[in-house]
């Protein structure tokens, strides 16, 4: 990856970005000069201090840098193995096909973008954090990573805080322009170019991290911005898309008032199941949508999952077959609903009218799936992170599913012959046109748990969602011109 330059083996660079001289010595370079250089080998420091974003700062570095060896690491990240160089040389010489080494990561990055919100077992390596020069925490996962004869494991993702490589690949500052979601970037960007990331098996922290709580609401709407063009740019490889050897259904009924035992749902087993397919169903109490959707998306692995609320209830027994037979009209719809809106007054003309399935069943192409269920055939983007009420979740999905090609459609059986019913039933024949202004509805009040999840995790201000600000800076540019995407 270096083309034609010829790089230094015996040479390694710490590249480190600086705005706070005093952090960067006393943290930083407090490390660096404990390090032991091994015989033969010759280190340098680089800073960057004046480039617009962080993978612009990096990108400059590696190119002005004939290092074999570099490692990018934060100003106020302090290096405490004095064997660092050596270990991290060991990791490389064992397997030509590691590029890059992180101290913490995970080895499946979560569909929102997030590393941290993933299961704890999913989480590689250490790292020990004093933040704001007070509270200390250590987050230690060396029982998980690797072993004694692997002192390593590969990951999916690592965090910024370290990054050492041992190959050159470009850090795409056309992507990513600030200071987030470079590393995630970074990542992808190594496995692209046949690389592994991997995290090191720590019997002691290799670093601390001397950071400082920086979530302030204008650090928190930079950090999303970022999220979304990383989630754009890599989404099939965060979550590739299903097989379609994939014979599993997996439905999942949000429920607060189900009891187990209760026999609620025991009309779902006279659902005629379609030969070779198995179903599983499962019911879990409601706290909020977009995370609850997204935590049993990433915990199934079925090709088909069916999301249906508690007011909405299967009447037809032919459901599944039905519904199996609308996905396959075309491998481009990937969410099919009961109830929809359009963007346009003119968007059905536009979409070319209904479509029929193959047993008669007609459909018709929207841009957003409404109401009480949805059916998808490929994994979504869950948006836990912007969407934390109940409003927008739905229609966020199915247009961002729309710029990546795929259909939404609702189905539109005869009378009589409905899939599903609600307490407020919309019939499927009232698809209507919206407008920015009448899109929200009024979202649900959201529970004291859900808002502590909130404040625990990077969320965006949930009054800002509620009205809708978030949804509309999105997908406004997409009025107008999304009815292009929808023809089948």
């Amino acid at each position: 990856m270096s083309g034609e330059r010829i790089l230094d083996a015996n040479k390694i660079s710490f590249i480190i970005w600086v705005n706070n001289e005093t952090q960067f010595e006393n943290c930083c370079m407090a490390g660096l000069r404990r390090l032991v250089v091994p015989e033969g080998m010759s280190a340098d420091v680089l800073t960057i201090d004046d480039a617009p974003s962080m993978t612009a700062g990096y990108e400059r570095a590696r190119t002005a840098s004939d290092a074999k060896y570099k490692v990018y690491l934060h100003q106020d990240v302090e290096i405490v193995n004095p064997h660092f160089i050596e270990d991290l040389l060991t990791i490389f010489s064992r397997d030509g096909s590691i590029g890059m080494v992180g101290m913490i990561g995970v080895n499946c990055l979560s569909s929102n973008g997030a590393w941290w919100d993933i299961s704890s077992n999913r989480m590689k390596g250490s790292v020990k954090c004093i933040r704001d020069e007070q509270k200390e925490s250590v987050l230690d996962f060396q029982r998980q990573t690797g072993s004694k004869a692997v002192p390593y494991e590969t990951v999916a993702a690592a965090d910024g805080l370290l990054l050492a490589t041992q190959y050159d690949v470009p850090w795409r500052d056309d992507i990513i322009g600030s200071w987030h979601f470079y590393d995630i970037s970074q990542c992808f960007e190594f496995k692209r170019h046949g690389y592994k990331v991997v995290v090191p098996r720590q019997e002691t922290c290799w670093v601390i991290h001397h950071e400082r709580d920086k979530r302030t609401y204008s650090w928190l709407y930079d950090w999303d911005a970022e999220r979304k063009k990383c989630l754009r740019e890599y989404w099939t490889e965060i979550v590739p898309e299903s097989s379609d050897n994939d014979k599993k259904i997996e439905i999942l009924i949000m429920d607060n008032a189900y009891k187990a035992g209760s026999g609620k749902y025991d009309h779902l087993r006279s659902l005629k199941v379609p030969a070779g397919y198995s179903v599983n169903i499962s019911v879990a109490q409601k706290m909020w949508k977009a995370r609850d959707y997204r935590t049993f998306q990433e915990a199934t692995e079925a090709k088909y999952r069916i999301f249906i609320e508690e007011k909405t209830r299967i009447v037809s027994r032919n459901f599944l077959v039905e519904l199996l037979d609308a996905f396959s009209v075309s491998d481009r719809i990937g969410i099919i609903g009961t109830a929809g809106m359009n963007c346009l007054a003119d968007d059905m003309a536009g979409a070319g009218g209904g479509i029929s399935a193959q047993n008669g069943l007609a459909m018709v192409p929207v841009d957003m799936v409404t109401g009480g269920f949805i059916a998808t055939s490929q994994p979504v983007p869950w948006d836990d992170i912007r969407y934390c009420g109940e409003s927008f979740v739905t229609e966020a999905v199915c247009l961002d599913m729309a710029r990546r090609g795929y259909v939404s459609m609702v189905v539109q059986p005869k009378p009589g012959k409905e899939w599903v019913r609600t307490e407020s039933y919309v019939a499927n024949d009232g698809i209507s046109a919206v407008t920015l202004e009448a899109i929200a509805d009024v979202a649900d009040s959201v529970s004291d748990e859900a808002l502590r999840f909130m404040q625990e995790r990077a969320v965006i201000n949930f009054r800002d969602c509620d009205r809708g600000e978030i949804f509309f800076k999105e997908y406004e540019s997409d009025w107008g011109r999304i009815d292009n995407r929808l023809k089948v």
